[in-house]
């Protein structure tokens, strides 16, 4: 009987979780926590992978090599922050920027039509139902008129066809001038071919009305710092 109430408090516990992630998925925090370690980065499935001795931020390197149209990439950190329900962490967020380009600001970068990244690490198992519901919403109000409804529902579809897991990954990598692909887990990625959904995208997590202003103020942090 113990053991049977034990059942029914966690139940109770989890419904409440899931009613307070689908109330309110506007909570979110800066990340920090730089600690130097061994790494195998891996930031596309085309990317080559090679062990390195790299420096992190929290649990996102502060530098990777990414491969595209032949040519490759090397990728800053321009910043990361948490995505929050309430008081529970849903995902740390990061954000990657050609090294070649010098945005000076979040706003800057978002528009920026060069090689970029967004990594969304998950901190705990989420119902892809929750998660969904959180990124329509974000889309929606950048993009009120439905302009790019098909694009969207591509993009969820694809993130979204398995639940996520605590320390799963999403990659979303911009490509100038043609679109995105993303990438869940390590499986073979997904394009979005259009520009213009593109910047959306990056609009959802930097832009005036984007998901969160601390998430906003942290992708960018780094470019606030370096010097100019």
């Amino acid at each position: 009987m113990a053991w049977l109430g034990f059942r029914s408090y966690q139940r109770m516990i989890s419904g409440l979780i899931g009613a307070a992630l689908l109330s309110s998925f506007a909570g979110c925090e800066r990340s920090t926590s730089p600690q130097p370690v061994i790494v195998v980065p891996a930031a596309d499935a085309t990317a080559a992978a090679q062990p390195t001795a790299v420096e992190f931020d929290g649990i996102f390197p502060v530098e990777l090599n990414h491969q595209s149209d032949g040519m490759v990439h090397r990728l800053k950190l321009t910043g990361t922050a948490v995505r929050k329900a309430m008081l529970l962490k849903i995902y740390q967020i990061a954000s990657y920027c050609d090294d070649s380009t010098s945005p000076t600001c979040v706003d800057t970068l978002a528009a920026a039509d060069v090689p970029k990244q967004l990594c969304l690490t998950m901190e705990r198992d989420i119902p892809a139902s929750i998660l969904s519901r959180g990124f329509k919403e974000a889309f929606e109000k950048n993009d009120p008129e439905g302009k790019f409804a098909d694009e969207s529902k591509t993009m969820l579809d694809h993130m979204l066809k398995a639940p996520l897991k605590e320390g799963e990954s999403v990659w979303i990598t911009h490509r100038p001038g043609q679109g995105i692909t993303v990438r869940v887990r390590d499986e073979e990625p997904i394009a979005v071919n259009n520009p213009e959904f593109a910047h959306l995208v990056w609009r959802v997590y930097m832009g005036p009305q984007g998901v969160c202003p601390k998430v906003r103020e942290g992708l960018g942090e780094r470019l606030a710092a370096a010097p100019h």
